[in-house]
């Protein structure tokens, strides 16, 4: 199908506006919207990173970070989706992402709700975005709270580059050497995009 490959193409070179239109017209994410975050709340199940363009996407090559929704443990609605991090030591963590079609030259503003529970690390979880194109970090979240703690806003703002086409908000963790576990629950709910 002539849309998938251009959907495959234009998505792994960056051009995620024209990745969007290709996914849409080869059937896949058709919920997905420019400047907007899919499936905020874990809603509906999380995507194979070969079934979606547009949505959540996890890397569950790692059994020590197990990704999971949760209907009991919420902020709003009827789902989060909790992270249970068993010694995690490998010094990323980009297990979680997803593409989002965005404007160049725009500032925005990302927010999302997160609850810890006996999270511990010298690197704890936190999310950043990163420019499509270039693969560029433009910003990184505060580190997740350490501990036990309930439901919390965290927002970043940032700018997108004069010939970005899209971002990547994707999981990532505080270095802190290359041995250095996670360990405890994480809960992340109602992901926001804001053009500022």
């Amino acid at each position: 199908m002539i849309a998938k490959t251009m959907a495959d193409l234009s998505t792994h070179s960056g051009a995620l506006r024209e990745g969007l239109e290709f996914a849409n017209g080869a059937g896949f994410d058709l919920n997905a919207r420019p400047e907007e975050i899919s499936n905020s709340g874990f809603e509906s199940m999380l995507g194979d990173k070969d079934e979606t363009y547009f949505g959540w996407k996890v890397d569950r090559g790692d059994s020590r970070a197990e990704f999971t929704p949760d209907s009991y443990v919420k902020h709003s609605d009827t789902r989060s989706l909790r992270i249970v991090f068993k010694n995690y030591d490998r010094p990323v963590f980009s297990s979680l992402w997803q593409n989002v079609a965005a404007q160049p030259n725009t500032k925005y503003s990302l927010s999302f709700w997160v609850r810890t529970e006996t999270l511990r690390s010298g690197g704890p979880p936190q999310i950043e975005v990163a420019d499509a194109s270039a693969n560029k970090v433009l910003a990184v979240s505060t580190a997740f709270p350490l501990g036990t703690n309930t439901w919390t806003q965290i927002t970043l703002e940032f700018s997108t580059p004069d010939k970005s086409d899209g971002i990547y908000v994707r999981s990532s963790r505080g270095y802190c050497g290359e041995t250095c576990p996670i360990v405890g629950t994480v809960w992340l709910d109602d992901f926001k995009l804001t053009k500022l």
